[in-house]
């Protein structure tokens, strides 16, 4: 499953690199 991944590697992303907006740990969860 190629989304998958890339929906985790996405997250991860956003939760290494915030662009400005703090983002919970239970949004990046979901």
């Amino acid at each position: 499953m190629k989304i998958k991944h890339e929906h985790i590697r996405m997250a991860m992303n956003a939760w290494a690199y915030p662009d400005g907006e703090k983002v919970p740990a239970a949004e990046i969860a979901r």
